[in-house]
C-alpha cells in the first residue's frame, strides 16, 4: 500500500515533461530505437516540472527524474506511447495509469521510492494527495484477496481513510504503520473507518423507489453477443442501457448528460458530490454524480436513482445493481431474453 500511494500522489507531476522532447546527442532511446529526446532537455523539463511545495519530497530531482524517463523509455516504443497519447492525452500520469502496465507501474514506483525524502509530509497537497491516493487505495483493495467476500464499497472506504490520514498529516515514514495490525494506525484509520456508514453495502430495496401497479414484469431485452440491453425511458428520452451488474450505480456519458440537461430533466439541485468509480477497462476515474427521479422500465417507474456521469467515454449507458437492486426480486432469462423485475 505505500509504495502504491507514495507513486500515485507524489509521481504525478513529473510524467507530463515527457511531452518535452529534443534533439542533440545524448539521447533517451526507446525500446524501438527511436530517439525519445535528449536527456538533458528531458531532465530539465522533468525537474522544472516539479511544484515548490514537494521540492522537500525530492532533494536529488535530477536523479530521480532520470529515473523516469529511463523507465518510460526502456518500456515503450515510440508507436505505443504515440497511439497512448492520442487516446489519453498529453497528460502522461492519465497516460501511465490507463494503460495499466503493471511492469511499468512497479518500476515507476521504485524510482519515486529510492529517491523520496521518508519524513515527507504526503498530504501537503490536499488536491494532488486526494487523487493519487483514492487511485491507489481502490486498486489496492480490488486486488486484495481477503477482502473478496465482503461486500465493502472501496469508494467510501478509501474516502474515510484519505480524510483520517490528511487530519492526522502523516509523513511517508509513518505509513509503514499500515502493515502493522497492532499499531495506531491501522486500529484508528483503517479499522475504523470499516464502521462508517455506507462502507459495507447494504440492498437498496426502498418500497418508495419503485412505482408501478403491477407486482412483477417480464421486461425485453436486446442480446447483442457479450452482453444484453435494456430500454430505459427518462421524460422524453429513450436510450438502450447495457446491464450490467458488475457496475455500483447507473453510468451515463457526458452526450447524455448534456441531453438530460436541455430536456430540463436535470438541474444543478440534482447534482451531488463527485466520487470515484472503476470502470470496465481497470481505469479508475474521478465522476461527477446526479441523483435522478423517473427511470421507466417495463411497467415500472424508478426513483433515487444515483447516475455517475463518465466524461470521454464510449457513449456506453450502464444499468448497475444499485439501480436493479431496489427491487426485491431480478434476474435474467437468456434463454427467453427477457428481465425478471419484481417489486416489493
Amino acid at each position: 500500500m505505500k509504495k502504491i500511494i507514495t507513486i500515485s500522489c507524489v509521481l504525478l507531476f513529473c510524467l507530463p515533461a515527457l511531452a518535452q522532447s529534443g534533439f542533440d546527442e545524448d539521447y533517451y532511446y526507446m525500446k524501438c530505437g527511436t530517439k525519445l529526446g535528449k536527456k538533458s532537455e528531458l531532465i530539465e523539463g522533468c525537474v522544472s516540472a516539479i511544484p515548490k511545495e514537494y521540492h522537500d519530497a525530492y532533494r536529488e530531482q535530477a536523479k530521480v527524474c532520470a529515473c523516469l524517463m529511463r523507465t518510460i523509455a526502456k518500456h515503450y516504443t515510440y508507436k505505443e506511447l504515440e497511439s497512448l497519447v492520442k487516446i489519453y492525452g498529453s497528460d502522461f500520469s492519465k497516460v501511465i495509469y490507463k494503460d495499466g502496465d503493471l511492469e511499468v507501474v512497479s518500476d515507476l514506483e521504485d524510482c519515486a521510492m529510492t529517491y523520496i525524502d521518508q519524513s515527507f509530509n504526503i498530504t501537503k497537497d490536499g488536491e494532488s494527495f486526494e487523487e493519487g491516493f483514492m487511485i491507489g487505495c481502490i486498486r489496492e483493495l480490488k486486488n486484495n484477496p481477503d477482502l473478496k467476500e465482503v461486500d465493502i464499497d472501496e469508494f467510501v472506504y478509501c474516502d474515510c481513510i484519505k480524510e483520517e490520514i490528511q487530519k492526522r498529516g502523516f509523513s511517508l515514514s509513518q505509513l509503514d504503520e499500515i502493515e502493522d495490525e497492532n499499531s495506531v494506525l491501522f486500529n484508528e484509520v483503517f479499522i475504523s473507518c470499516l464502521s462508517k456508514p455506507g462502507v459495507l453495502k447494504e440492498s437498496s430495496t426502498s418500497t418508495n423507489d419503485v412505482v408501478g401497479y403491477s407486482k412483477s414484469d417480464h421486461v425485453s431485452l436486446i442480446n447483442y453477443g457479450v452482453a444484453f440491453k435494456v430500454k430505459i425511458k427518462v421524460g422524453s428520452l429513450s436510450k438502450y442501457f447495457i446491464l450490467d451488474s458488475g457496475a455500483s450505480d447507473v453510468l451515463i456519458s457526458s452526450d447524455f448528460e448534456r441531453e438530460l440537461l436541455l430536456d430540463g430533466l436535470i438541474s444543478r439541485e440534482n447534482y451531488l458530490t463527485d466520487d470515484y468509480y472503476s470502470l470496465a477497462d481497470g481505469s479508475i476515474v474521478k465522476c461527477r454524480r446526479i441523483l435522478l427521479d423517473g427511470f421507466e422500465i417495463g411497467d415500472f417507474t424508478v426513483n433515487n436513482v444515483t447516475v455517475a456521469i463518465v466524461d470521454n467515454s464510449d457513449n456506453s449507458l450502464l444499468l448497475g445493481k444499485s439501480f436493479l437492486d431496489k427491487f426485491a426480486n431480478w434476474s435474467i432469462d437468456n434463454k427467453n431474453s427477457t428481465l425478471y423485475l419484481e417489486k416489493k
